[in-house]
């Protein structure tokens, strides 16, 4: 069997949401390596300050055989209940300052995970937060515009603002030229 990576135990401070989620996905991957009982790796690899925290939770007795339990009772814990009010409020302030496309859309998907809704919410982000307010203007005549459209649009006109900057002050990238020799 391939050695596997060893894990690290659940860190309990600071943003203990964000600790869980990466704690939690390590160790989903560290079980399908290992191919083990789920709960006891788990409460073996949690670390003890984890179990002593595990052992007050409510449901700690009845649930130590089922994986699914085990994990409910932490995410319970370090999950907050969302303020769907105020996550909006940060979604929806959101503006594109210079970055490429891709790093704004990809702080918005962060920001959005929450939502059910998350195309048509996601689409309306990328379009009031988008740097290019002339191609925002030219995004307002599109009708019913989905949000695969909308980032096809938003990147090739990106791409052919760098393009045109290019051709406008005659600079030539190792990587176009590479580009055209295979056409």
């Amino acid at each position: 069997m391939a050695e596997v990576n060893k894990l690290s135990a659940l860190v309990l401070t600071g943003n203990l949401s964000e600790n869980w989620y990466e704690f939690e996905q390590h160790f989903y991957i560290f079980m399908i390596a290992q191919g083990k009982v789920k709960v006891v790796v788990f409460l073996n690899i949690v670390g003890e300050d984890a179990v002593k925290l595990f052992n007050t939770f409510k449901s700690s007795r009845g649930c130590k055989k089922k994986y699914e339990k085990v994990i409910e009772a932490f995410e319970n814990y370090v999950r907050p209940k969302k303020n769907v009010p105020y996550k909006r409020f940060l979604l929806y302030s959101q503006k594109q300052k210079g970055e490429p496309f891709q790093h704004f859309l990809t702080d918005l998907k962060k920001l959005i995970c929450t939502y059910l809704d998350q195309g048509d919410i996601l689409r309306d982000c990328v379009f009031m937060g988008m740097y290019d307010k002339t191609f925002q203007k030219e995004i307002l005549k599109t009708q019913e515009l989905a949000l695969e459209k909308a980032c096809e649009l938003v990147n090739l006109s990106e791409t052919s603002r760098q393009q045109l900057k290019c051709l406008q002050n005659n600079i030539v990238y190792p990587s176009q030229i590479e580009d055209h020799h295979h056409m």
